[in-house]
């Protein structure tokens, strides 16, 4: 058996360049001009793709993400506890709301943290408020979720407390 179209050669002559220039730059560029092979994109009413001049900036898919502080990490860990049975049974526009609210929260408890003097009704409030978006959630179920998460929350402090804060 012979596969004729595997052991042709390839083409290797080099195709003719066309030179253009932008306007904004004046810079010219060349490009190889396309083949009888390849169909022409206006004739077929494909558009052009936009080619970026050198003059424009060009946007980057990955975006600078600060990272995430240790204790803000272990906040959001005491929050997801326990709910991830509850998160993937909500639909994905819920979960992203869930989730997004989620990180905000994690970040107004981390502040609050930080303070000298913690309140914790403000930091049960925040947990409570958040649970709030799951949909048919029992009552009951959202405050004990709430303080269980707030004492453990809580337990994070003292943890990362110096023991000789107090002593002279």
């Amino acid at each position: 058996m012979a596969f004729p179209n595997i052991l042709k050669k390839p083409d290797l002559e080099p195709k003719p360049l066309e030179k253009i220039s932008t306007p904004e730059t004046g810079a010219a560029y060349e490009i190889p001009q396309t083949s009888e092979t390849v169909p022409n994109l206006a004739e077929s009413g494909v558009n052009k793709p936009e080619i970026p001049s050198p003059t424009q900036p060009v946007v980057s898919a990955i975006s600078a993400v600060a990272p995430k502080s240790a204790a803000l990490t272990k906040i959001e860990t005491v929050l997801e506890e326990d709910l991830d049975q509850i998160y993937f049974q909500l639909p994905p526009e819920k979960q992203a709301e869930f989730r997004a609210k989620g990180e905000e929260t994690a970040s107004k408890i981390v502040s609050l943290m930080s303070q000298a003097k913690i309140q914790v009704k403000k930091i049960l409030d925040l947990i409570m408020d958040w649970l709030k978006i799951i949909p048919g959630i029992n009552r009951f179920f959202l405050e004990q979720e709430a303080k269980i998460k707030t004492d453990k929350i809580l337990a994070l402090k003292s943890e990362t407390k110096p023991e000789n804060q107090n002593k002279i």
